[in-house]
């Protein structure tokens, strides 16, 4: 954990808000590409397959993208959950590719809702203070208040 007065890197929080996303993102790609495949669209089962391996891949790395969130002062659940995804993932591949689709189909439903709470909460995560924002241990310059120009004044007639 960091102390009061020093500077929490801003890039964890980013990179963790992206990585959620496109797991979201993804994890409702899969619903319509299974869709597509029981609407009679049997080439949307492979990409079902492309995009559930991409899924995986990603879950791993964003594994250690939470690490460096946690590291930098996150929160101890958004570990948990960064580092269990990638086994969730794993164990449901293992089902889909087994065609065990009577708890394939309810865990990915499961799945979609839980990735987008998840990408939900990365953005509702208050970013750290840039750095010269007047965060802890920073002067704040005062800000002089600057008048308004009149629409003479403002479109250069009078300068």
């Amino acid at each position: 954990m960091k102390k009061a007065d020093e500077r929490v890197p801003r890039w964890p929080y980013v990179l963790l808000r992206g990585t959620t996303t496109a797991v979201a993102v993804l994890a409702a790609a899969q619903a319509v590409l299974a869709g597509g495949f029981l609407s009679g669209y049997y080439g949307a089962l492979t990409a079902h397959l492309m995009v559930g391996i991409s899924l995986v891949a990603l879950a791993v790395l964003q594994v250690p993208v939470a690490v460096f969130q946690y590291r930098a002062g996150g929160s101890r659940p958004v570990l948990r959950e960064c580092l269990t995804l990638p086994l969730v993932l794993a164990v449901q591949a293992g089902l889909g590719m087994l065609h065990i689709l009577i708890l394939h189909i309810p865990f990915g439903v499961l799945m979609i809702v839980g990735s987008f709470r998840f990408a939900v909460g990365a953005w509702r995560t208050p970013l750290p203070a840039r750095a010269g924002s007047g965060g802890p241990g920073e002067p704040v310059e005062p800000v002089e208040p600057v008048e308004p120009a009149g629409p003479v004044e403002a479109a250069g007639v009078l300068s």
